[in-house]
């Protein structure tokens, strides 16, 4: 694994990083039918993924959240749907 970028498969946080306006996404990766999205900077991925889990994230407007479930589900149907 990259030690430059943050990646996870989780449902929850993918999308939350998906609309923070200071991490990029890099894209997915495939490991064994296991899909990974894959964001940078690392430091700050890791900060905002540990306030997510703590309940200390910052707010976010709910219409953002709920089009980044929309695109994690579609990266996700996506990459499957491929084979």
């Amino acid at each position: 694994m990259d030690q430059t970028r943050y990646e996870s498969k989780d449902r929850q946080i993918c999308p939350f990083l998906l609309i923070q306006p200071n991490i990029k996404f890099l894209g997915t990766r495939v490991e064994n039918s296991i899909i990974y999205f894959q964001f940078s900077p690392l430091e700050k991925c890791l900060q905002l993924v540990n306030s997510f889990l703590s309940r200390q994230a910052p707010l976010v407007q709910p219409k953002d959240l709920l089009d980044a479930v929309d695109t994690f589900r579609h990266k996700v149907y996506e990459v499957t749907s491929r084979g």
